[in-house]
């Protein structure tokens, strides 16, 4: 993984790492993210169930954590949680600022493999309302309570 500056004026300044950053021992990304309340960290969901995260500003590993042995298809942060969605259907919900690391909550959301997770992050100033969309490749669409004052909506 490199870490890049889309912004930069000239070639030198667009790529911030001279080196991909490696960590032995996980596999290939499946996806990112980052948790409003922890700006300073991204989130890297990997296809042997672990879970990367890293500092922005050092572009060093923090830790890695075995959140499964499932493949973990994406993640989407919402509200001071991160989401988690799996091969197996299911979503988890870790709160990352206890260590170690707490599941909040848990639940088989789909039938087929989670394929994505969406915030609505208008929905919260619109309606009071923090909506998380997962797509499963068994073709439905769930809406999740972002707040998990209810499990769904």
């Amino acid at each position: 993984m490199m870490v890049f500056r889309p912004s930069a004026n000239t070639l030198s300044d667009f790529k911030v790492t001279q080196q991909p950053l490696v960590d032995p021992g996980v596999s290939e990304i499946t996806s990112g993210a980052v948790i409003g309340s922890q700006l300073d960290r991204v989130y890297f969901s990997h296809s042997d169930g672990r879970i990367t995260f890293y500092s922005v500003n050092e572009h060093a590993c923090l830790g890695v954590v075995n959140a499964s042995v499932y493949k973990i298809n994406c993640l989407v942060g919402a509200g001071s949680h991160l989401w988690a969605g799996f091969s197996t259907g299911k979503i988890c919900v870790y709160d990352t600022q206890s260590q170690p690391w707490k599941t909040v909550k848990e639940w088989q959301a789909h039938e087929g493999p989670v394929a994505n997770l969406a915030i609505d992050r208008t929905g919260l100033w619109l309606s009071g309302v923090l909506r998380v969309g997962s797509i499963s490749l068994d073709n439905t669409i769930k809406l999740w309570d972002g707040l998990l004052e209810e499990s769904w909506l």
